[in-house]
């Protein structure tokens, strides 16, 4: 960030980043729950 004078733009990618990461992540365990839930 220092070199580049972006920190808006840097924390904005993070941001978005992050939200996928964990979105995808709540979606794989929901689906995962669903199946174990089933399976029993």
């Amino acid at each position: 960030m220092a070199a580049t004078y972006l920190t808006f733009e840097v924390w904005l990618t993070v941001t978005f980043l992050y939200f996928t990461l964990t979105y995808s992540c709540s979606l794989l365990a929901g689906q995962l729950e669903k199946h174990l839930r089933r399976a029993h």
